[in-house]
């Protein structure tokens, strides 16, 4: 765990340093003036991205800074740190795999909605009760998973850290698109995938809140 740790801190300052550099440059185009710009000039404004990294990759950056947002924002000891974070980075696997999932399914629900529209036959409007009692239990199921997890992670805190938890895990969705967006503009084109499953962690911010405080 100490060498799975040191990891993330080293990841984090190589991300940190590309982030300072990719927002500097940002503001310094942004300060420019509106005349026409020359050949070289657009040029310049359309540099080669500065990072080169795959999904994987994007994901694990992405992963990182949320846990050293925890560590940083909760003050964790270091009893804690190795009792709370794989915790927390379970959590953020577990939403970001019931999303994609989530995802897929609903693409099976629309296809039967589309069959029984075209035939109109009473199997088909029982099957399609039973899809919808299938997918509810699966979603349940999810977050019946979660909370166990959730509840073991919140009983490690203190209660202004457990107030300081709720309180960033209702921003994680915001904060996830914000920083994907921001990986963006300095990696290599966009990752379509890393995209989608930003959405849909920010969809999931007020059920998370929800299932936090049970």
């Amino acid at each position: 765990m100490r060498n799975r740790l040191g990891k993330y801190w080293l990841l984090f300052w190589v991300t940190f340093g590309v982030v300072i550099i990719a927002s500097g440059a940002f503001i310094a185009q942004a300060g420019r003036d509106d005349s026409p710009p020359s050949a070289d000039t657009r040029a310049a404004r359309n540099p080669d991205p500065i990072l080169n990294l795959s999904d994987d990759e994007l994901s694990e950056v992405v992963q990182v800074l949320n846990l050293y947002t925890l560590e940083k924002e909760l003050e964790l000891t270091d009893d804690q740190l190795v009792r709370v974070l794989p915790k927390w980075r379970r959590l953020l696997e577990m939403r970001r795999e019931f999303w994609r999932d989530r995802r897929s399914r609903l693409d099976g629900l629309r296809e039967q909605v589309a069959v029984y529209k075209e035939e109109q036959s009473d199997r088909d409007e029982e099957v399609l009760g039973l899809a919808v009692d299938n997918f509810r239990r699966e979603d349940d199921t999810f977050w019946a998973g979660y909370r166990k997890i959730e509840v073991e992670l919140l009983a490690d805190l203190a209660p202004p850290q457990k107030i300081q938890y709720l309180l960033i895990d209702s921003e994680q969705g915001r904060r996830t698109s914000r920083l994907v967006k921001t990986l963006r503009r300095i990696n290599r084109p966009p990752q379509p995938e890393l995209i989608r499953e930003a959405h849909a962690d920010k969809d999931s911010q007020q059920k998370t809140v929800a299932t936090s405080g049970r």
